[in-house]
């Protein structure tokens, strides 16, 4: 990308871009209504994205004295993968939707009442949700400073944060990192930072200058990470129209997830597919569709893949907890960022083999009173490995939450015969823990 194009100062401008950096420059515990220009120098790079809402969305009506979920916790359980977006979305107007008319009765409670003051307001503990949910809000957490920023911001953090982290809300922007990996939506993010501030000053900054430090940690990410800015695109180059895909079926005839195995060969970065039994070929990453990512690393769909595999396969000899088991072996960094691997993982896989239906199954049981959810894979997966590579199925952080589920790496792989002394994951930095709530 050599040729990477050029935006106008008023292009990043209309696409709310510099509202967009002082939102997330401004101190996690202060009101947007207090943000300052002034903040920017404290902008480091974007190191996760996060929901800003966890469903159910819960509205607590002190009028009626109830609680209402959006959706209800029935609903939201038994949705598909497919359809929680959609869900997600719809829940959003109907929260708003009864905030509207709710809020009109907390007026006329007023009046009814004569709580004609603020203080008899705030005695009846009935009060107005005057901040609402948008479409459009995610968090995003960021990089710790690097050139002592904290001397001049010293109230930057909440005390019970290490990381700064602020909801942002832009329209442009969520719906054009929707679908990516975190990963990829994160380089998108801090490319669109490092390109409006190079645009905003001709690339002319000097030191002590507003964005001097913001530029000084930009360089210093984008060089930790091993990547180019010149080769990431900014937001406004993903947002303009895209070209079809380029994913190619493997069969003509429509099917079902239930007649595919798909074999993972590690070593050899191939997948193995077979239909209703019959092979219909082996084949790359890249020719089935799955990119690299920096250095060469597995795909993070693959990646997905095989932790199925090794889930499934720990499943059959070591019975225990689902839920715990999935989250212990199938979760990539947390529940979030793999369900959101997984639904472009169903996507592109429904495509590649041209399936009709879900790829994956949403299941429940319940743990000492609580009910828990987990996926299942509707097509067979399994993994090729000889015993030097076994290593790969065991993770840093299963081996901790194991201790508590009464099950160890170790004991594993005695039992299958493949203990080499080292336990490690695919990608160790990728794991950290932050569960989804339920």
């Amino acid at each position: 990308m050599s040729d990477k194009k050029k935006y106008t100062l008023s292009e990043f401008k209309d696409a709310g871009i510099d509202e967009f950096i002082r939102n997330m420059t401004s101190p996690s515990h202060l009101p947007l209504s207090t943000q300052k220009k002034e903040f920017v120098a404290y902008f480091t790079p974007i190191q996760y994205l996060v929901p800003t809402y966890s469903m159910p969305l819960r509205f607590e009506d002190r009028i009626n004295d109830e609680v209402c979920n959006f959706p209800s916790i029935r609903e939201w359980t038994r949705c598909s993968i497919d359809t929680e977006y959609e869900m997600c979305h719809e829940a959003i107007d109907d929260f708003e939707e009864y905030r509207r008319e709710y809020n009109k009765r907390v007026d006329e409670y007023y009046e009814k009442n004569g709580l004609t003051d603020i203080e008899s307001q705030i005695r009846s503990k009935v009060r107005k949700y005057e901040t609402g949910v948008s479409h459009f809000a995610f968090t995003t957490i960021h990089h710790k400073f690097h050139y002592g920023q904290e001397k001049n911001c010293p109230n930057w953090f909440r005390p019970d944060q290490r990381l700064h982290s602020r909801a942002v809300d832009n329209e442009l922007i969520y719906n054009t990192i929707v679908g990516l990996e975190d990963e990829e939506a994160i380089a998108i993010l801090n490319t669109t930072v490092y390109d409006y501030i190079n645009t905003l000053t001709g690339g002319n900054i000097r030191e002590g200058d507003l964005f001097d430090n913001p530029i000084r940690e930009l360089t210093r990410w984008v060089q930790a990470e091993g990547l180019d800015f010149g080769e990431i695109p900014n937001i406004l180059m993903v947002s303009e129209p895209k070209t079809k895909s380029n994913i190619k079926r493997l069969i003509d005839n429509q099917t079902k997830a239930e007649h595919w195995d798909i074999e993972h060969d590690i070593i050899d970065h191939t997948l193995k597919f077979q239909h209703k039994g019959e092979t219909v070929g082996t084949y790359s990453y890249v020719e089935c569709g799955f990119q690299y990512h920096k250095k060469n690393e597995i795909p993070r769909k693959v990646q997905l893949l095989e932790q199925y595999a090794c889930w499934l396969e720990l499943r059959e000899d070591n019975p225990t907890s689902n839920t715990t088991s999935w989250e212990d072996y199938v979760t990539i960094k947390n529940r979030n960022y793999t369900v959101k691997i997984q639904r472009g993982l169903q996507s592109h896989l429904k495509e590649l083999l041209y399936i009709e239906g879900d790829v994956f199954e949403k299941c429940s049981e319940e743990i000492g009173g609580i009910k828990s959810t987990y996926y299942e894979p509707l097509f067979k997966v399994t993994t090729v490995q000889d015993a030097r590579e076994s290593h790969k199925r065991y993770t840093l952080e299963s081996m901790k939450n194991q201790k508590n589920s009464g099950v160890t790496d170790f004991q594993q792989a005695k039992k299958l015969g493949l203990d080499d002394g080292v336990y490690s994951s695919l990608d160790e930095s990728e794991l950290a823990v932050t569960p989804r709530n339920q």
